[in-house]
């Protein structure tokens, strides 16, 4: 018998970019979920930019320039359902996917609280797949900003979502995000 091994378990959950919920399609989220599909927006390009069931290429070591991610980062917070601290718990590897889990660590950042625990599926044909794949174990305990929202994708609640490295520049960028989505409402 196969058993999952715990590296395999994270890798799977980023390739697929699902978070498993009601229908199996989002995160586990407490707060006000509609059970009605038609309460959500549906899942257009401008969404796919924002939410692309991905995650920053820094959580993996990897360094690039701050330029126009940092517009998309508060465009995101501002229009996401919840902004979360959590930490990687479990990694596992299930053939062409890898799943992961996440804790929430304290109160939602911004949005909607989550229950515990988030999982995420990220399939073979996520562009962070081989990523998180090769990161395996050591993605283990490290602590992440997830943002996500929830859409409806002909009749069905889906929800869609990015990682974020916690850093103090992300940090920041929620708090601002955060401030003017308080003042505008959106």
């Amino acid at each position: 018998m196969y058993r999952r091994q715990p590296f395999e378990l994270l890798g799977l959950l980023l390739a697929t970019g699902a978070l498993s919920g009601p229908a199996g399609c989002g995160p586990h989220v407490s707060g006000p979920v509609a059970a009605d599909p038609a309460a959500y927006p549906t899942y257009a390009a401008e969404d796919a930019l924002l939410f692309d069931d991905s995650a920053a290429v820094e959580i993996f070591g990897l360094a690039i320039e701050a330029d126009s991610s940092d517009r998309l980062l508060e465009s995101r917070i501002r229009r996401a359902d919840s902004v979360l601290h959590v930490k990687i718990a479990t990694v596992t590897r299930e053939n062409d996917a890898i799943s992961l889990t996440f804790r929430p660590m304290g109160e939602a950042l911004a949005g909607d609280p989550a229950a515990d625990p988030i999982d995420l599926l990220v399939t073979n044909t996520n562009r962070i797949y081989p990523l998180v794949r090769n990161a395996g174990e050591s993605l283990l305990g490290r602590s992440l900003i997830l943002i996500f929202r929830r859409f409806n994708d002909q009749g069905t609640i889906v929800t869609h979502w990015r990682a974020e490295p916690d850093t103090a520049r992300v940090r920041a960028k929620v708090a601002r995000a955060r401030a003017m989505r308080d003042v505008s409402g959106y």
